[in-house]
């Protein structure tokens, strides 16, 4: 197992866009806009000579704009498995882009470390874009004015009826996929959060890392549009926009019906001591604890402590990331880089219990 290559991780390493982010619920933001080339088969069904001629016109269209800085291209069978969980982790996909292994398929990144272009894995193009200011429409105007460019120069598959096409036909119309990432630990504890997402129109609701609300790990609720298809993309924007409102009000509300829950206090006691002293430290456990302790600050049991280095705890402590900065060759050595990097964060905090 070796570190992702120089030739884009510390590109990214060095233009997180996280680690400014002083939010205490809401992290970050993904939009995405699917797009496909009319008179084209999707790439599926598509010859491989005809998907690389593709690429190849793709590519060098989209590293011409001037709103991408330095862009650059990656083709798919150039770069490792672990290089493209990487690229996974930092622009906060859901599912993973190990299926992007050919020559007819490819990434675009530029040194904003915010955008990614995908090409030809099951839509001729996915843009995504990561926002962490909370700024939905500004965001949109940023990925639609690169959309904008591009098409001028490619004419979109795109229906009366249905909109834009895509592979996948739960994205049609708008193929507008925006993602608010939520740090919601005391609604789940509540047990509130099932019946407010219930109760908001046009939104569903999963993990970090995909799954049931069940399985939240770290307690970031990941919320999203439920229809492209019937909507205008200022009506999913604003209906987002409606509903993370609501959410981070309910939240706080919930939090303060827990500043005085002995059993929560207890939970956050035994974090602060698995982050302090852990020889080796679990992704998943890593998450859930670093969420126990974001909220206690927010109770005023944290000093020393603030949401911003947490914020960035929950995306830099992930495998790939570690490995873009260490030389380990196993999976003890990186649970070992995590543990140190969450106890060097947590060097000069103290717990008020």
């Amino acid at each position: 197992m070796t570190a992702p290559n120089n030739k884009f991780s510390l590109r990214l390493i060095d233009a997180h866009p996280w680690r400014d982010n002083s939010n205490p619920i809401w992290l970050a933001t993904t939009l995405k806009l699917y797009r496909n080339m009319a008179k084209y088969l999707f790439p599926s069904k598509m010859e491989p000579t005809r998907q690389k001629q593709l690429l190849d016109v793709m590519s060098k269209a989209l590293c011409s704009i001037k709103e991408l800085s330095h862009a650059s291209f990656l083709q798919g069978d150039e770069i490792s498995s672990l290089e493209k969980q990487f690229l996974f982790e930092h622009f906060l996909f859901l599912q993973g882009l190990q299926e992007a292994c050919h020559k007819t398929e490819g990434f675009i990144i530029d040194d904003s470390g915010k955008f990614l272009a995908v090409l030809n894995l099951k839509d001729h193009l996915q843009m995504q874009l990561i926002d962490c200011g909370q700024d939905l429409e500004n965001g949109f105007a940023q990925i639609l004015r690169l959309e904008s460019e591009l098409a001028k120069m490619f004419e979109w598959s795109y229906n009366t009826r249905f909109g834009f096409l895509t592979a996948d036909p739960r994205h049609c119309g708008t193929a507008l996929v925006v993602r608010l990432f939520l740090h919601l630990p005391a609604l789940i504890t509540t047990g509130e959060l099932k019946e407010l997402i219930a109760t908001t129109d046009g939104i569903e609701a999963t993990g970090m890392m995909g799954g049931s609300l069940e399985s939240c790990v770290g307690d970031i609720v990941v919320v999203s549009n439920r229809f492209t298809l019937g909507l205008s993309e200022d009506e999913i924007i604003r209906s987002l926009r409606l509903a993370a409102a609501r959410l981070i009000a309910e939240e706080k509300k919930a939090r303060q019906k827990l500043m005085q829950d002995d059993a929560l206090k207890n939970r956050i006691s035994r974090a602060y001591g698995l982050l302090l002293h852990s020889y080796q430290a679990e992704t998943e456990e890593t998450l859930s604890s670093l969420s126990l302790c974001k909220l206690a600050i927010d109770m005023g049991l944290l000093k020393g402590m603030d949401h911003q280095k947490l914020n960035a705890l929950f995306f830099d402590s992930r495998k790939a990331h570690l490995l873009s900065l260490h030389a380990q060759t196993t999976d003890e050595e990186v649970t070992r880089s995590r543990a140190k990097l969450v106890h060097d964060a947590f060097a000069t905090s103290s717990l008020l219990i």
